[in-house]
């Protein structure tokens, strides 16, 4: 019996494989892929943009909701998987490496099957803290920054900060 390993686009096409038909064709189709570092309490908001006013300002998204990465685990045997928990209805969903849509919304998220961890580090006072980082494969129809009306989007707080400077708010509901 022969071995022959993936590269990282058969595995990542394999993974794919496992998904529904119908997620499948959406999940190829989707436009914009980027991965995204994680640590558990990182909050995401999933938000959809609603166009540009007289002054051709981009107006204030419609913000549905924000997540939170509640958990991480890795295993020789399943791989690696999150937890994340959608603050505004109160559900929790699990993300491996398969691409799985984000709750009902648009978005379909996983987590790289070639993943760098992190034990990250920082000074607070006179004490560090110390934290996992990992990373998410995110993929939506197009790039956030096109602003497109009727799409759906997932962004960090301050990313989200950068695209709406002028809305404020604590991202929990």
């Amino acid at each position: 019996m022969s071995t022959q390993y993936f590269d990282d686009d058969e595995n990542m096409a394999d993974l794919v494989g496992q998904m529904s038909p119908a997620d499948q064709q959406k999940y190829l189709n989707y436009g914009h892929r980027r991965v995204d570092a994680v640590f558990v309490d990182r909050v995401f908001i999933v938000y959809k943009p609603t166009g540009l006013n007289a002054a051709k300002q981009h107006r204030e998204p419609e913000i549905l909701t924000t997540v939170r990465v509640t958990d991480f685990m890795a295993d020789s045997v399943s791989g690696a998987s999150s937890k994340l928990f959608d603050e505004k209805n109160a559900r929790e969903m699990r993300v491996t490496t398969v691409p799985k849509k984000l709750f009902d919304y648009p978005i379909y998220i996983s987590i790289p099957p070639r993943l760098q961890l992190r034990w990250d580090a920082r000074r607070v006072g006179e004490r560090i803290w110390r934290s996992m980082s990992f990373a998410f494969l995110i993929k939506t129809k197009n790039k956030a920054d096109f602003y497109s009306m009727g799409n759906t989007y997932i962004e960090t707080p301050n990313r989200f900060a950068e695209l709406y400077p002028r809305v404020k708010g604590d991202w929990a509901f």
